[in-house]
C-alpha cells in the first residue's frame, strides 16, 4: 500500500511556535509543508503498516523519536521541542 504523509516541522522553543521545512535539505525553503508518498511494501521501516494510523505513528516516531537513551524503565526518547515534526494528513493512494 501507499500512503501520501503531508507534515511539517514546528519549533516550541519561542513564545510563538514557528514552523520550517522538515528536511532543511529540500531546496524550497520557503515551502513549510512536506509531502512524502511512503510504500509500505518497499520501505521497511512501515512494514507492518496496515493503515493510515499505523503509517502516522511510524512516521512520527521516525522523526521525533530519534535516539533511545538509558533510564530505568527502558526505552524512553530524546526530545528536541526545536525539532517536532508533526503529521497534518494522510491519504492513501490508490
Amino acid at each position: 500500500m501507499k500512503f501520501k504523509v503531508t507534515s511539517c516541522s514546528i519549533d516550541l522553543t519561542g513564545d510563538q511556535p514557528s514552523f520550517y521545512m522538515v528536511s532543511k535539505r529540500e531546496e524550497s525553503t520557503d515551502r513549510i509543508i512536506r509531502e512524502e508518498v511512503i510504500d509500505t511494501e518497499t520501505n521497511r521501516l512501515f512494514a507492518d503498516c496496515e493503515n493510515e494510523w499505523d503509517v502516522e505513528d511510524v512516521y512520527s516516531g521516525f522523526w521525533n523519536r530519534l535516539n533511545e537513551i538509558d533510564c530505568y524503565e527502558a526505552p524512553y526518547w530524546t526530545h528536541n521541542p526545536e525539532q517536532k515534526v508533526i503529521v497534518i494528513k494522510i491519504e492513501r493512494v490508490v
